[in-house]
This record gives structure tokens, sequence and C-alpha cells, in this order.
């Protein structure tokens, strides 16, 4: 999870390395039913209203051009932001408002880091110190 200083939190995997992008969308496809359930629910879609960032014009392949939900598999990242208004922080509640906001994120982080920890053995990267340059290619967000 990020807070950004346009008052804006933020989720998910952003600019993924080919290799983890494959597998995300390979897992979004395998997975869709689970994946619409979790970015369709009424609860998140009115903390994180829509995906954000870059897709491709086509449907990547091996995937069929036929692919009910061809905007997944379409993506470059798989990115959600929940825009707060500038005087979000002024109000005495904004910390449970916030615990609250990434509560209703966690389901989709949670499902996209299956696949990175699929993808991605990070005790071989910390262990040969490799973190920095891991770290450095890519951003996900807890």
């Amino acid at each position: 999870w990020r807070l950004d200083e346009k008052t804006a939190f933020l989720g998910g995997v952003w600019c993924p390395e080919s290799k983890l992008l494959k597998e995300l969308r390979e897992a979004v496809y395998e997975h869709c039913d689970e994946f619409i359930e979790i970015t369709e629910n009424p609860e998140f879609k009115k903390v994180y209203p829509a995906f954000d960032g870059e897709m491709l014009k086509t449907i990547p392949r091996p995937f069929p051009k036929d692919f009910k939900y061809p905007e997944l598999l379409m993506r470059k990242d798989y990115v959600v932001m929940g825009k707060k208004q500038d005087r979000f922080f002024e109000d005495n509640n904004w910390i449970q408002e916030t615990a609250a906001d990434f509560k209703v994120l966690q389901p989709l982080n949670r499902f996209l880091n299956y696949t990175v920890d699929e993808v991605y053995d990070y005790w071989s990267i910390y262990k040969n110190k490799k973190w920095r340059i891991a770290n450095n290619r890519y951003a996900i967000f807890y």
C-alpha cells in the first residue's frame, strides 16, 4: 500500500517485469471469476473505482481473442487508486478510515501477491544481496 502526495491510496503491482506480468495475466485469466468478485465488490468499487495505468491496444498472446474480459489481460500493471479530498487528514477519524480502505484493498493484494510469491523467491534475493536490484525493478504493495 502507498499513500500518495496527491492524497490517494494505491495498491496492487506496479510496473512488473515481463516475466511477472505474464504470470499475473495468466492468474487473472485462470481465476477471472475470483478476480472479478474482488474488484467488482461494491465496497471495493466505492474506494477503488477503477484500475490505473496503461493498457495494451489488443489482447496479448496466448490468450483467446474472444475472452469475456479482455481489458483484464490488456493491463500493463495491476494498480488501483482511491482518491481522497485534500482535507482528508483534517478529519479526526482519518486513521480509522485509512485502515478500513486498506482492509478493502487486501483481497486484491493477496490475489496478486500469490502470483508474485510463485514467481520470486524473496529469501534467495535477500540472501544473495540482490534485493535492491529486485526492489528497483518493480514495486509491490502489501
